[in-house]
């Protein structure tokens, strides 16, 4: 049903033929042509206007409505988070901005009596031209205003396919792909809806959140699973005490993943865990495995440049592949050549107190490790004066402030011992298990 790629288009989605499974959602089993004329009809949702934001907690609703803002030449604007005061401020920044959710998806009909999916059986499905831009996607802002950056339907598509040749999913019977991630955030938008639509894979509907709830949509849908997911989640389903189901691969991303908790995984599931780096700039640029690595290789032709900024201090380019631009990276990389790399840490995540440098990355690994922490966080408060003091936050259920001290103190040094250190039922994480450097300012503040 796919019609071959022309050196300036790429189709909406990939099928080899109208019966080909695309999308799982609550016991149905979408086919291509059902796929395609979901998408048709739901284009007489949009008003007019260029600029779209897709709310849609259905994960196959949000593919829906994504593939019909691209085939009816709009866009789709991918803001770091949907908060009331974000959207404020989209909507002033994009007057003619529409926002569409689950009940703007036609109904989804299938079989005999669908003749709308049997018109849509006969014919190719669509070309768009790979200039056309696709999708804003937005940094998170932490800095300053978040800025957006155009995504064109031709680097995404070659992002995403050159991901999955690396990861071993362009061969072989289709994947079902299940995300812990939401739709509209990055890397949840590239590794569950991108993934499927331009590779092949089945796209599974649900976005679980809790452990039991994750393991029940693994064992939904057809063939072999892929879970897409975070180290906050990964974490919460090892230790959930649940039994889990054996899976194709695992992917992760949005934190480092400590390799012991990769190893964990890995046996646990009996599989692969693949670990994704990439950044809202450039996209997804490269993978490791790490239970059995530490160096990242990266996707395809895209390559790592290390160059000096205005100060005369090392920075990093990625270029090449699908991306248009040379693109700096935020992160702080060791370079074994341009396509493999180490990863130290971000520039703003590098803490140095009394003239002794680590990264607030390494020592959440740290407190995470910690038998008996559910959960916790370093953040680093304004100076006060000459004082630089790190503050901590931690879950469990029987530990005290001493007792994690005590086992920080045999890792670190102890200038990064955290004074105050608190203890609380839950941290509020994010849906893709992140905790903004803001939410961690407001909390340290209320607990001053």
């Amino acid at each position: 049903m796919t019609a071959p790629a022309s050196a300036f288009a790429s189709p909406l989605f990939h099928a080899a033929s109208a019966d080909a499974p695309i999308a799982w959602r609550r016991g149905q089993l979408l086919s291509a042509a059902d796929f395609l004329g979901a998408i048709e009809r739901s284009m007489s949702a949009f008003a007019p206007g260029l600029h779209v934001l897709n709310l849609c907690s259905d994960r196959v609703n949000f593919a829906i409505l994504f593939c019909a803002t691209v085939l009816s030449q709009r866009v789709s604007l991918q803001p770091p988070n949907q908060s009331p005061n974000t959207i404020a401020e989209l909507r002033i920044r994009y007057p003619d901005l529409q926002i569409v959710d689950d009940s703007s998806v036609a109904t989804v009909a299938s079989g005999p009596a669908n003749g709308h999916a049997a018109a849509a059986a006969t014919r190719t499905i669509p070309a768009i031209p790979d200039s056309r831009t696709a999708a804003l996607v937005f940094t998170s802002g932490s800095t300053g205003k978040p800025t957006a950056h155009p995504k064109r339907w031709g680097s995404l598509t070659s992002n995403v396919q050159a991901a999955a040749r690396r990861l071993g999913f362009m061969t072989g019977e289709p994947l079902t792909l299940v995300g812990t991630v939401p739709a509209q955030h990055m890397y949840g938008f590239e590794s569950t809806v991108l993934l499927a639509l331009f590779s092949g894979q089945i796209l599974h509907g649900d976005k679980p959140f809790y452990p039991a709830d994750i393991i029940r949509a693994l064992g939904d849908g057809p063939g072999r699973k892929v879970l897409v997911t975070t180290p906050f989640h990964l974490r919460a389903l090892l230790r959930s005490g649940l039994e889990l189901p054996t899976v194709q691969a695992l992917l992760c991303a949005t934190a480092p993943l400590a390799p012991e908790l990769a190893r964990e995984a890995e046996h646990r599931f009996s599989a692969p865990l693949f670990e994704i780096y990439g950044c809202t700039e450039a996209g997804q640029i490269a993978s490791r495995r790490p239970a059995r690595e530490t160096s990242w290789q990266t996707f395809g032709d895209v390559r790592i440049d290390e160059t000096r900024d205005d100060e005369d201090q090392p920075a990093w380019i990625a270029s090449g592949g699908h991306i248009d631009l040379p693109t700096p990276l935020a992160d702080l990389l060791v370079l074994e050549s341009p396509h493999r790399f180490e990863l130290v840490g971000r520039g703003a995540d590098v803490v140095n107190i009394a003239g002794k440098r680590s990264s607030l990355a390494h020592l959440n690994q740290l407190l995470l490790g910690i038998p008996g922490v559910k959960d916790g966080a370093f953040y680093m408060p304004a100076a006060a004066g000459d004082v630089v003091r790190l503050t901590a936050f931690y879950v469990s259920e029987h530990l005290t402030p001493a007792q994690i001290l005590a086992a920080l103190r045999e890792h670190t040094d102890p200038v990064f011992l955290p004074r105050p250190l608190h203890r609380l039922d839950a941290l509020p994480r994010a849906e893709t298990g992140k905790l903004p450097q803001a939410v961690l300012a407001d909390l340290a503040a209320r607990l001053r």
